[in-house]
């Protein structure tokens, strides 16, 4: 009792109160607002755990006997949690029901070394899906995963490169059309690739784009995603008329401004996620309106550790 007393006593000061809850306002204020700084953009990546800290915060000064700072964190993780809930795809799940015209598609991303290859494999093989977007692959991993999967994935697409950007997808539908789609930044001297296919689902020509983006650290990296976000919208608002879906590793949030950008000028729709504390949903798969979401969940390794999500789907119409 003695310590929380001496809490209350250090924080009993009009203009510490007042320093606060204007910090408090003000960090969530660049959260919803996100302008284009580096360090800002940052901070809004990480907006779940800043609903996480004003809920604690909350607890801690009522403990310590301060209402108006403990109502004004239950207020602010109120508005934050109504803007993550918004920018989240909130659509009902719909009763998911397996009959002909309904699919599943695997995002994955390579994380270890060689003694991984089984407990991946074998992952892959369990998740039963139809087609599977696996990122970072080696040309060693490439050939380790066409020898275990070729069998269950007779069609594949790949992107041959050393570099992280290296993709192979497997699908037990036919591909008829394979293509990349590169962003290029002259100036810089750089470029992000991504993979292209067109296959045919129950009779039906689906675009699937894989792309894997790679963490933001510096100024350059966040224009380097920021282009590729804009071509990939631009391409993808140019096929409106075709059922469309990408997928991949983005390293952002769904409430990232770039992601929410992708998905306003795209008209895609974003996968539905179950929430869940311990992983960042960096990975999405975006669809088209003539599809519909009916379950996206965490894929796991037989070991129990995170290695991608499967979303299943089925045509509206």
């Amino acid at each position: 009792m003695k310590i929380l007393e001496q809490f209350h006593i250090i924080f009993n000061r009009s203009w510490l109160e007042i320093v606060i809850i204007v910090s408090k306002v003000l960090v969530v204020s660049m959260i919803l607002l996100t302008p284009d700084v580096v360090f800002i953009r940052n901070l809004a990546a990480h907006a779940f755990e800043v609903v996480i800290l004003l809920l604690m915060s909350a607890m801690f000064f009522m403990i310590v006997r301060m209402p108006r700072i403990m109502y004004v964190s239950l207020g602010l993780c109120a508005i934050l949690s109504f803007y993550l809930r918004r920018q989240s795809n909130t659509a009902l799940r719909v009763l998911f029901n397996r009959n002909q015209h309904d699919f599943s598609l695997c995002q994955l991303t390579i994380q270890g070394s060689s003694d991984q290859y089984e407990n991946f494999t074998k992952a892959i093989l369990q998740s039963k899906a139809d087609i599977i977007n696996i990122q970072e692959v080696t040309p060693d991993w490439s050939i380790v995963l066409k020898d275990a999967l070729i069998k269950e994935y007779p069609y594949t697409a790949e992107l041959n490169r050393i570099d992280p950007y290296g993709m192979v997808i497997f699908s037990k539908y036919p591909i008829h059309k394979i293509d990349t789609i590169v962003y290029e930044d002259t100036v810089n001297k750089y470029q992000v690739p991504a993979l292209r296919l067109r296959t045919s689902i129950d009779h039906r020509d689906v675009d699937i784009v894989g792309c894997h983006v790679l963490p933001r650290i510096n100024h350059n990296d966040f224009d380097k995603v920021q282009g590729f976000i804009e071509m990939l919208a631009h391409w993808a608002s140019h096929h409106q008329n075709q059922s469309t879906m990408i997928i991949g590793d983005f390293s952002l949030t769904p409430w990232d401004y770039d992601i929410q950008k992708l998905i306003n000028e795209s008209k895609l729709n974003l996968s539905r996620r179950e929430p869940h504390l311990f992983v960042q949903p960096f990975e999405h798969i975006l669809y088209s309106n003539d599809i519909e979401c009916n379950q996206l969940k965490e894929l796991l390794s037989p070991n129990r550790n995170h290695i991608g999500i499967e979303g299943f789907y089925r045509f509206k119409y």
